[in-house]
């Protein structure tokens, strides 16, 4: 008959794999604790391993429990789930996480029981304090009552100056008190938040359940010539948990012309179980259980009589571009291989991590690289009438850049947050630092509609846009300003762009009003983007002007 030995042992977290909303847990117990030595008679040993603090949440589907020894196999593996001792009324137990969590919870809530005593007492002194004032008050007044009965009689009043001398300053002793009191109330007020924001923490972590896991194993006896350390009976086990996610987060500065780089990721995790200096790895696959396809309808179709009046529609197109392109120097990537779960890429810091279960976000760096940029100021005051900071650079990277929040700092600190797509290894992109507080830009719109005669039918509306631009600074700028003018996809709606001389600025300039410059020189792409470099003197100012005409038949409605 095998005997079954019984051994609670600790089993820390090794190596954690968090995926995009669950993560895989991995547990050690090494041979020191399985008493090896113990198996080197001529019968087998049955040993029931007992791990406690384990995740309750884990999912008992996915244990997987895999042994380091010839001489150890493992029978079954099982997760024993029960209330836990703080919740049930219970004595706590002596040890293990879950005591930890009990004696957590414990000094929190003494903490709340104390801190709300000192602010009863606090409260007491201040209510003590102005009861005083109050009273020496009354006392005055009746002081000052007689007195003025007695100067009414004619009697001497010689020797009552020393008397309110003494009661003015014990007023003002008095008032100090309050304030010192009440400043004393609100530093408890401010404690006593503090505590029991700590003991709702506390209560989070210790959870309402505790889970044990059970290992039953059978230790086989030494064989001839075999010694009992040359096996290592170690057994590694592993789980998945829900209530764990990680996402990209990423930090840039800009110091001159160079754009340092910091791929960080932000885990979050509430598992019941702390994460305590572990091999962290952060996977993008997205395990899934299939997809259904998509539910299809009938579309019908309607005849309806042609309106008399065509109706235009003018919207905001917004340009897609595929990426900045690849460095030239940069020799090709690798081509990965298609999968339907995305790139599968597995990320890994540099160094072990601590997550704790609080589930608050837990940033960890991942990879940083530097890169040489090309800086320069842009202005779109169609959109938004401050100058940007834009930066050119090459992902200099090992390993692509995931799309996530990018924090922007440059000398002065922090000044936004943007946002980034996905950006392989050796990939230019483009990303903005803030705007520019030095430069000023305003943009002037003037719309005339000519309806034209009967016979032409036609009906012609002309805009002008003048965009001024100064420079605050002490330094020479140039400024890249660019505008757009629509694009029509009707042959019916005809937009002609002036020529760059046909609107002057100089003609309608004032009487005593200094010259303003004017730049001429522009590019317009297919998109209908107008693009001007604007150079600026220290302090200097600088315009350029658009004028276009939308020519449309009179039935057009919309424009």
């Amino acid at each position: 008959m095998i005997a079954v030995t019984r051994l609670v042992v600790t089993a820390p977290i090794t190596h954690v794999t968090v995926l995009e909303d669950r993560a895989v847990v991995s547990r050690r117990v090494t041979a020191a604790q399985l008493d090896v030595r113990g198996a080197s008679d001529d019968d087998a040993t049955q040993v029931r391993l007992l791990i406690e603090g384990v995740s309750p949440i884990l999912v008992d589907k996915s244990l997987r429990v895999s042994s380091g020894a010839t001489r150890l196999r493992v029978l079954d593996v099982r997760c024993r789930r029960a209330l836990a001792p703080w919740r049930s009324g219970a004595p706590a137990p002596s040890g293990g996480a879950t005591a930890e969590g009990s004696d957590e919870a414990s000094k929190a809530t003494k903490a709340v029981a104390a801190a709300q005593h000192q602010l009863e007492l606090a409260r007491a002194a201040a209510a003590l304090a102005r009861d005083h004032l109050a009273a020496h008050a009354k006392l005055r007044r009746a002081e000052l009552a007689s007195l003025a009965a007695a100067a009414a009689r004619g009697l001497p009043c010689a020797d009552a100056a020393e008397p309110l001398a003494a009661a003015d300053a014990e007023a003002r002793a008095l008032g100090e008190r309050i304030v010192d009191a009440d400043e004393l109330v609100g530093e408890r007020e401010r404690a006593l938040s503090d505590a029991a924001q700590l003991e709702t923490l506390a209560q989070q972590r210790k959870g309402k359940d505790v889970a044990t896991l059970e290992i039953d194993c059978l230790m086989t006896p030494l064989g001839p010539g075999e010694a009992s350390a040359a096996d290592a009976a170690t057994l590694t086990i592993e789980y998945l948990v829900p209530a764990a996610a990680w996402r990209p987060v990423h930090r840039a500065q800009l110091v001159g012309s160079t754009v340092s780089w910091e791929l960080g990721a932000c885990v979050w995790q509430r598992t019941g179980e702390d994460w305590t200096d572990v091999d962290l790895s952060l996977s993008a696959e997205r395990p899934s259980l299939g997809v259904e396809p998509p539910e299809l309808s009938d579309d019908e179709l309607e005849v309806r009589p042609r309106p008399a009046t065509v109706q235009v529609q003018a919207r905001e197109q917004e340009i897609e571009r595929a990426g900045g392109g690849s460095d030239p120097s940069a020799a090709a990537p690798t081509v990965m291989g298609i999968d339907d779960g995305g790139l599968g890429l597995v990320l890994r810091p540099a160094t072990r991590a601590t997550i704790a279960a609080d589930g608050r976000p837990h940033r960890v760096t991942l990879s940083s690289f530097q890169s040489d940029a090309e800086v320069e100021l842009l202005a779109i005051p169609l959109r938004s009438p401050l100058c940007h900071v834009r930066t050119r650079f090459t992902n200099h990277g090992k390993s692509p850049l995931l799309a996530g929040p990018v924090d922007l700092v440059r000398r002065a600190g922090v000044v936004g947050r943007g946002e980034t797509g996905f950006l392989a290894a050796g990939e230019r992109a483009t990303l903005g630092f803030g705007s520019e507080p030095e430069v000023r830009v305003h943009r002037e719109l003037r719309e005339e509609q000519d309806e034209g005669s009967i016979l032409s039918g036609s009906v012609t509306r002309t805009v002008r846009v003048i965009i001024r631009v100064s420079n605050l600074g002490s330094s020479a700028r140039q400024v890249l300003v660019q505008d757009r003018v629509p694009v029509s996809e009707l042959e019916q709606v005809v937009v002609t762009v002036s020529a760059p001389e046909a609107f002057r600025l100089e003609r309608e300039r004032r009487p005593g009003e200094a010259p303003l410059a004017q730049i001429t020189e522009r590019t317009i792409d297919e998109h209908g983007l107008v693009t001007w470099v604007v150079p600026l003197a220290p302090r200097g100012r600088a315009a350029v002007a658009l004028e276009y005409r939308i020519k449309s038949p009179r039935g057009f409605a919309g424009l």
